[in-house]
């Protein structure tokens, strides 16, 4: 998948890594955004083309568990929203780039 010129380097993750903090010398350079995965398997917003906030829980969730901030018995059960929360309140605590609004349950990506 083609990376947009325009993409700023915080949303570029290498694979097979869903790190955006892991280092392109340290992995084979297969770049993607979490946005191209997410339109790659069709879970995103019609209209907006923006992934969905479900897309982006787990995500981010698969994100923390490779990080290692959460394991996956922590989150074995939650419901896609409170996934969302947890991801977002953990992202907040390691002042990573995921936020969570609370009034609209809307997880995403911090500019």
């Amino acid at each position: 998948m083609p990376i947009d010129a325009k993409t700023r380097d915080g949303y570029v993750r290498y694979a097979p890594s869903f790190s955006q903090t892991q280092s392109a010398t340290t992995v084979v350079a297969h770049p993607y955004t979490a946005e191209a995965v997410a339109k790659f398997l069709g879970f995103v917003k019609q209209g907006s083309q923006q992934p969905t906030n479900n897309f982006y829980a787990a995500f981010g969730a698969q994100e923390l568990i490779s990080e290692g901030y959460l394991t996956e018995p922590r989150i074995k059960g939650l419901e896609i929203t409170k996934l969302g929360e947890v991801v977002a309140a953990v992202k907040r605590q390691q002042n990573l780039s995921f936020s969570m609004d609370c009034n609209s349950g809307l997880l995403q990506v911090a500019a």
